[in-house]
């Protein structure tokens, strides 16, 4: 199935709207004209509809109340709590994938590359370009595990409605949080003091991750709900392109005076660390993402 007239859609319900990559699709939807509205347990603006609980009878009432054309579902937690990141990393989408069906909207599940699991014994992945939609899940942290979930629940629900599930990669840019290593380092970098010993202190840099940046993630998103052969699939935001967390932190001390030094902890295993996407299922669908531009991406962070 898919929503009445998935071209013009313009009518846009979003979880996780005051989130990293949520602020960036919200600007894009009002940009390109969508009546946007917005839910969550926390206070919002305009167009927000705040619920008193993640049940399903609250989520089917703001979903009827806003009758959208497209629910972007971008809500996610990394809690502690295990209780937690269920409620809401997958319980939160089986009760809109339940709501939207009474509407025929149409439901974007953001999952994560995390549902893949690490990638340390695919040989493949060493070289960089190994982790498409067909690679099999086998997450390890209760993330990753509770994510894959909301997932198998949106496969199983797309046989009867439109349903879209992307997986982001390493997505960058200005407002990201800071347990994600740029927005870290970039913290730290605003904290240094004017002189004496100026140290960013990092995990270990030799892992090799694929980094898009968020506008461009955020607009992939517009562009599957508006290409009819996307419903029903798992897609991977990614550009295909490779490149060290060392360069990352490289990009990062060029921008900075006085010199700033690194100090770089050990890796606990002397292993690869790869995880780079394809991008097949984007180019199969006509699309596709660019590599994050880092020295612009860390000016705007810096700014």
């Amino acid at each position: 199935m898919q929503p009445a007239n998935v071209q013009s859609a313009r009518r846009a319900l979003i979880t996780g709207a005051g989130g990293f990559i949520g602020h960036h699709l919200v600007d894009l939807l009002h940009h390109e004209g969508w009546i946007v509205a917005t839910t969550g347990v926390s206070e919002g603006g305009p167009g927000h509809h705040r619920l008193a609980a993640l049940d399903a009878d609250s989520l089917r009432s703001v979903v009827e109340a806003v009758s959208p054309d497209w629910i972007f579902h971008l809500a996610g937690t990394t809690s502690d709590s295990p209780t937690t990141q269920y409620t809401v990393n997958t319980c939160f989408g089986i009760h809109l994938l339940q709501a939207a069906a009474r509407v025929n909207a149409g439901v974007l599940l953001t999952g994560s590359a995390a549902e893949y699991g690490p990638q340390h014994a695919n040989p493949p992945s060493q070289y960089g370009r190994a982790v498409d939609e067909c690679c099999p899940c086998q997450p390890v942290s209760t993330y990753g595990i509770s994510k894959y979930a909301q997932s198998l629940h949106g496969l199983a629900a797309s046989a009867g409605q439109p349903v879209i599930i992307v997986r982001p990669f390493n997505v960058l840019g200005k407002g990201m949080p800071e347990h994600l290593a740029l927005g870290r380092f970039v913290r730290q970098a605003l904290q240094l003091p004017a002189t004496g010993d100026r140290c960013i202190h990092t995990g270990p840099l030799h892992g090799v991750r694929d980094f898009i940046h968020v506008r461009d993630c955020a607009q992939a998103l517009i562009h599957l709900t508006e290409t009819k052969d996307a419903l029903g699939k798992v897609v991977n935001l990614c550009s295909g392109t490779g490149v060290s967390l060392a360069h990352l932190a490289e990009c990062l001390i060029a921008q900075l005076s006085p010199a700033v030094r690194i100090q770089e902890a050990a890796p606990a295993k002397p292993v690869a660390d790869v995880f780079v996407g394809t991008g097949a299922a984007l180019r199969q669908l006509g699309l596709s993402i660019p590599p994050c531009a880092l020295h612009q991406c860390i000016k705007e962070m810096l700014s």
